[in-house]
This record gives C-alpha cells, sequence and structure tokens, in this order.
C-alpha cells in the first residue's frame, strides 16, 4: 500500500524536513504522503536493527511496560503502510532478548552498528521519532530514557537541532 493518506502532521517525523511557506508549520500543514514507506520492504535484519534502537530505548528505565510495546508495534506497524503484520511484529519484539542483558556491548557502539546495518538517514529519523514516542507513552520521558534518546540521536548521526525538530514532531498523545 503506498504512503497516501492525508495527515495533519503524524507523518512528518518519518521523512525529511522540508521547508513550508511563510506562516505554516507542521502542526497546520495538511499534505499528501505519496511515496512508499521505507519499513514496507525491510529485509529480516534490518527489521531487527531497526527495531533494536527503540528496545534500548524502552528497557532504559528498567522495564518495557505493555503500553510500550503496544505503541511500539502499533507505531511500525502504520508507518510500514500496514504491510507489516502486528502479530509477527509483537513476536519478534518479545523475542528479542532485552538490549541490557547482553553481554559486554557497549550501547554506544551497538547503536552505531545498527545504524550501519540500516543504512539510511531517513530510517534513523524514523527510528528515533518512533522510540521518543515510546519512551513517552508510559508517562513521560524520564532521565534514563532521555539520555539514552540524547545518546541514540547521537549514534544516529542525527544533529541536536534535527533530534529536537523530531521529537516536536512526535505523536505524544
Amino acid at each position: 500500500r503506498a504512503y497516501g493518506t492525508t495527515c495533519t502532521h503524524q507523518c512528518c517525523a518519518t521523512f525529511p524536513p522540508v521547508s513550508l511557506p511563510l506562516g505554516r508549520t507542521a502542526e497546520n500543514m495538511t499534505h499528501v504522503m505519496t511515496s512508499p514507506s521505507p519499513l514496507a520492504s525491510l529485509s529480516e535484519s534490518k527489521l531487527q536493527a531497526f527495531l533494536e534502537p527503540l528496545l534500548l530505548v524502552a528497557y532504559a528505565d528498567g522495564e518495557f511496560a505493555e503500553s510500550e510495546k503496544d505503541r511500539l508495534v502499533s507505531r511500525v506497524h502504520e508507518l510500514s503502510g500496514e504491510t507489516l503484520d502486528k502479530s509477527a511484529l509483537e513476536e519478534k519484539v518479545l523475542a528479542l532478548q532485552p538490549p541490557s542483558y547482553r553481554s559486554g556491548e557497549d550501547r554506544g557502539e551497538r547503536v552505531k552498528r545498527l545504524r550501519d546495518v540500516l543504512d539510511s538517514e531517513e530510517l534513523c529519523r524514523i527510528a528515533f521519532t518512533i522510540a521518543v514516542e515510546v519512551a513517552h507513552v508510559d508517562g513521560g520521558i524520564g532521565v534514563r530514557e532521555g539520555s539514552t534518546l540524547a545518546a541514540t540521536a547521537r549514534e544516529f548521526g542525527l544533529s541536536s537541532t534535527e533530534a529536537l525538530d523530531l521529537l516536536r514532531t512526535a505523536q505524544l498523545d
């Protein structure tokens, strides 16, 4: 399915920033997305590399709440143009070992390696935006989640300005 739905900023964070007409913001700009979703055709290894940074952030506070899992699965499903099966995504997410239990690998180095597997600035921006949403869904972004998000943005190569812009456009409901 093509990404041809009309939105009011929910997908803005998944695509590179664009210049808006004078006086317009992402919040009041309506547009039509016509590009296919980059999540729709990910290989198995790229999908795992996409999900892992989301889990790093979700587990940063020591737990992976049901609400975080639900948000992660629903947003990845939605942003795939609904081509990725929700049940299969949930199984994959639950099957991935909590990142904090992996032996000895530095989180920063791990995110850099995952970035290299993704090999796409757009996928990194999408992953960061979903990570923000997942961190926020259980009552706000705590200190550990915030520092993990900051480190993830840095390791993904996002500038501070770009990370803040993505934070502002994330769906934080």
